[in-house]
């Protein structure tokens, strides 16, 4: 796994809380857009070079970063969906059928059933690219992952695990809360997975099978179920602040970054659910320089499919969002002082709703109709309450501390 930023956290009884974090990006951190993507992060494939991971980083999309309790204790549990990379030139990543006996890290690949149905996807990002994994639902198209493997990113491409097919895909929507995502690709006569809806037990055998480290191909973690109804806290490093995910279920199998988005299987094969989160304890009496994985998070698939039938049925509310984000056209961070009482924009991007306002670098925006934010996080809050070709008025002070206002029609975000 990516060497994660270590963040001290001390889980309470019944709830793991995960500060969601990736490896540090070589080079100057990317700008954070006006909407950031929730939970869960970008970054190239593992094996190309790390940026965030999806699998086991913290968040409502990924985890990453990982709690200390010292020696070979616990860390907090991370989102194990997309695995970060940095922008650095991509280098050559051995390719394995999805059948062959080849081990990685311990885990053997996985079986002809077991790959049926799974895809490989890779990212792209403002500040580099990332992987993860998702499963085929419908035979026309329709791919089912985490929302964390594809937030925040301007391209998604998914690519057939059985036969090496690659398809660019599109977010049809999206559930942050529940780091759900839906996906459309232009293909028919895809094999799909199997799903079971039927809950699980505590000691059932199950499987997590996944684009472990971005790879590039499918591996599998064998393990059993410890827990079927766990609430983890991850924090968003996306600028969302913090989500809570309920009732995921729980087991030993150790998934790794990239896994995210993909199926935990039962002992007929079946998919009962979507890994999504991990947490991971150093290991050897004195080193903290390995980590590994105990415990794995995954979202009961009935839950992921009700969010999935919401979208399909074009169900929009405040937290599943269909169709593209809501768009403003800045990116924002700490411009000083005056930033304390408002987002610093650090750049606005030209023809967009915030250029046409008059907003520049330098500027910070103190509300978004009418209600006053002060960080990135409740930005993006904002934001996300409203759709493309929506009108709302913002509030900022120029780089001179004069106070203004503009109502502006938000575009259709670029960003996932």
């Amino acid at each position: 796994m990516p060497e994660p930023h270590e963040t001290p956290d001390f889980a309470r009884p019944g709830q793991a809380s995960v500060p969601r974090s990736e490896p540090a990006p070589t080079g100057p951190p990317p700008s954070l857009p006006d909407a950031p993507p929730p939970a869960v992060v970008p970054g190239p494939p593992a094996a190309r070079g790390r940026r965030r991971s999806g699998l086991i980083s913290g968040g409502i999309g990924a985890l990453t970063a990982l709690a200390i309790l010292g020696g070979a204790s616990l860390a907090g549990p991370a989102l194990v969906g997309r695995s970060a990379v940095t922008p650095a030139a991509p280098t050559p990543v051995q390719t394995q059928p999805a059948t062959s006996q080849v081990t990685v890290s311990g885990r053997p690949d996985v079986t002809d059933a077991q790959s049926r149905g799974v895809v490989l996807i890779n990212t792209t990002t403002p500040g580099g690219s990332g992987a993860g994994t998702g499963m085929v639902i419908d035979a026309a198209g329709l791919i089912l992952t985490n929302y964390h493997v594809v937030q925040g990113s301007t391209h998604v491409e998914v690519t057939v695990a059985s036969t090496g097919a690659s398809y660019p895909a599109v977010v049809v929507g999206h559930d942050a809360g529940t780091d759900v995502a839906l996906l459309q690709v232009d293909a028919t006569g895809l094999a799909t997975v199997t799903l079971d809806h039927d809950p699980v037990a505590v000691g059932d055998p199950v499987t997590a099978v996944g684009n472990a480290q971005g790879q590039e191909f499918l591996t599998a973690a064998a393990g059993t179920v410890t827990d079927t109804s766990e609430s983890v806290t991850v924090s968003n490093d996306s600028a969302a602040g913090s989500e809570t995910l309920t009732g995921v279920y729980v087991t030993d199998a150790a998934a790794e970054p990239g896994d995210s988005g993909g199926p935990l299987f039962d002992a007929q094969t079946e998919v009962t659910g979507m890994t999504t989160a991990g947490q991971q304890a150093y290991v050897g009496p004195r080193s903290r320089t390995r980590t590994a994985t105990v415990a794995t998070y995954a979202i009961p698939i009935a839950r992921a499919m009700a969010v999935v039938d919401q979208i399909r049925a074009g169900q929009e509310t405040a937290q599943v969002r269909i169709g593209p984000n809501a768009y403003l056209g800045v990116t924002v961070g700490s411009t000083g002082p005056r930033a304390t009482s408002g987002v610093g924009v650090t750049g606005v991007a030209a023809g967009t709703p915030a250029a046409a306002a008059g907003l520049t670098a330098g500027s910070t925006i103190t509300a978004i109709g009418g209600a006053a934010v002060t960080s990135q996080a409740e930005l993006a809050a904002a934001l996300a309450g409203h759709n493309p070709g929506d009108k709302v008025v913002v509030s900022w002070r120029d780089a001179s501390g004069t106070a203004r206002s503009a109502q502006v029609t938000l575009g259709e975000s670029p960003v996932n």
